[in-house]
Parts: structure tokens; C-alpha cells; sequence
């Protein structure tokens, strides 16, 4: 029953992001105006910026769509989709691999998850602003890049896409930079849950039941 519950606010939360961000009567705004014709004159290094990657989706943008702002629109609520996907898959992956739950309660978080990240209001500008959609393909690059590594364990590809996308997402927006950082966590928990493992299931519980609790 719970399961249910949270697929049906799972699938409202979708509803409700395409309903709000659906491209129909958005426009351009300020700065699109001026990266956007230098994007589509191939121009790869805009205003002393290092966001190759990005310039050339909008490069590539203007091929397809032209001046017609509701192509741009429809790819940046795409990637922002994407990004919940990813974002599911990295949860969930997440709970299990730590033992904080099993199955089935895993992906009813990872549900829950996800669908807060499709309507949380913060995210307006990278969907809602042709060029914020850098920060979202950023996004997109930096879950994928962590959630290669979380399966490095099952082969070297694993690990190797996970340098790939982190790489690509360096010459896509800078904020990426904290994805190491990130993993160098993941590697030290790690090392803790291989020594501790008792320790960690302890404090994972405990946790658990102060939420549950409060």
C-alpha cells in the first residue's frame, strides 16, 4: 500500500513539472540572448566562460529549432527528467549497497526522492532559463558520474564511465568540481562499513528511528 502511495506522488509530481514547465509559452530571456547567437556562430569560449559542452548543445539547438524558443525549452525539461531518473537510480542504488533498508522500502524512498526533485522550486531557473540548462546538464553528468562509481565494484567500465562523465561535466559547468570530493566520501565510507560494519549498521538504525520517531 505504501508503495503505491508513493508511485501515485511519484507520478503526480511528474504531472505537475510537465504542467509547469512545459515549453509552450516560454520565451527567451536577458543573457540567452546574447551566448545563444554566439553559440550558433560556433563560438566555444563566451564571455572568458570554459563551458565547451554546453555551447555546443546550444549550437546544436539553434540547428534544429532555429529562433523557436520552445525547442530550447523542451530540452531543458528533458535533461531536468533525466536528472530524476538519475537520481532515483543513485538512491536507491544508495540504500541497498549500504543496507540502510531493504528493497522495497529503498525504492519507496527513491520514489519519494525523486519526485521532490521534479518540483522543487529552486530548480526553476535551470529548467526555466535556456541558458540555466548548463547547470542542469552539469547535473546530470555529476549523478551519472557518481553513480558509475557506486558500481566500480562490478567492472572496470563502470569506473571508467564514471572519469568519462565527470570530465565532460568539467567542460560543461564548473560546479562539478565537488563530484570527487563526493566519491573520496563514498571511499572512506567505504573503508569504515568494510571495518565497522556492526558500528555502522548501529548508527544507520538509529538514525532510522530518531526520523521515524520525531
Amino acid at each position: 500500500m505504501q508503495q503505491r502511495i508513493t508511485i501515485i506522488f511519484f507520478i503526480a509530481c511528474l504531472i505537475f513539472a510537465i504542467i509547469i514547465y512545459f515549453p509552450s509559452g516560454l520565451y527567451f530571456l536577458s543573457d540567452d540572448l546574447i551566448h545563444i547567437p554566439l553559440s550558433a556562430k560556433g563560438e566555444l569560449f563566451q564571455r572568458n566562460s570554459l563551458r565547451p559542452v554546453h555551447d555546443i548543445l546550444l549550437s546544436s539547438e539553434v540547428f534544429l529549432w532555429e529562433k523557436n524558443a520552445f525547442g530550447f525549452h523542451l530540452t531543458a525539461l528533458i535533461i531536468h527528467l533525466l536528472c530524476s531518473l538519475c537520481l532515483f537510480w543513485i538512491t536507491n542504488s544508495l540504500l541497498i549497497y549500504y543496507k540502510v533498508m531493504d528493497k522495497a522500502k529503498a525504492r519507496q524512498v527513491s520514489f519519494l526522492a525523486a519526485g521532490l526533485f521534479l518540483i522543487y522550486a529552486f530548480h526553476s531557473e535551470a529548467v526555466l532559463w535556456i541558458l540555466g540548462s548548463g547547470a542542469a546538464l552539469c547535473t546530470l553528468f555529476f549523478l551519472l558520474s557518481i553513480g558509475c562509481y557506486l558500481y566500480k565494484e562490478r567492472s572496470l567500465y563502470f569506473f571508467l564511465a564514471s572519469l568519462v562523465f565527470f570530465q565532460i561535466g568539467l567542460f560543461t559547468y564548473e560546479a562539478i568540481w565537488i563530484a570527487p570530493l563526493c566519491i573520496l566520501c563514498f571511499y572512506f565510507l567505504d573503508i569504515f562499513f568494510a571495518h565497522h560494519a556492526s558500528l555502522f549498521t548501529f548508527f544507520v538504525n538509529n538514525f532510522k528511528n530518531c526520523i521515524l520517531n520525531s
